[in-house]
């Protein structure tokens, strides 16, 4: 006759080969279930690993400890995202770089603000030149007479430019 189940808590170490010839070392608890009739696992903990073609185990790291559910639903959340689109990121490079001072210094105000607004609109949107033109003709800026049909520019950054 065999023994009779104690009901306990069994630990025991566990050597479980994997396919890639790594060993892991598990220290595994188990459980006699008299209804069905064989071990329940518990949970299982890795020590350590053998790696392939060693005989010596490796540590591993631990796992992260889990956090309860109060700890996660009091944590206060102090990051913040500002919103920066494409616009934003062009005005920043044209800045940073200099091109809009060179502009500023070399046109008046109202043409530069316009040559600004129609080379960082088609990079922003990707539009093509007719859209190109309807943005302009809604931008806040002083207006310029004497659009060019080739390239909508002014005529007058032209003259400008040519001094």
């Amino acid at each position: 006759m065999s023994a009779r189940a104690s009901g306990e808590i069994k630990t025991r170490i566990v050597h479980n080969a994997q396919k890639n010839g790594a060993i892991y070392i598990l220290e595994r608890k188990t459980i006699y279930d008299v209804d069905k009739k064989w071990n329940k696992a518990l949970g299982a903990k890795l020590l350590s690993k053998i790696p392939k073609g060693s005989k010596i185990p490796v540590q591993t790291r631990p796992k992260k400890p889990h956090l309860d559910k109060e700890a996660k639903s009091t944590k206060e959340i102090t990051a913040s995202r500002d919103h920066v689109g494409m616009m934003e990121l062009i005005d920043h490079i044209g800045s940073a770089s200099g091109i809009d001072d060179g502009l500023y210094s070399n046109t008046d105000l109202g043409a530069a603000r316009k040559i600004i607004s129609i080379a960082r609109y088609p990079l922003a949107t990707k539009r093509t030149k007719p859209a190109r033109r309807s943005h302009v003709a809604v931008q806040p800026f002083a207006p310029l007479r004497g659009w060019d049909d080739g390239g909508c520019l002014p005529r007058t950054i032209f003259a400008s430019w040519t001094r």
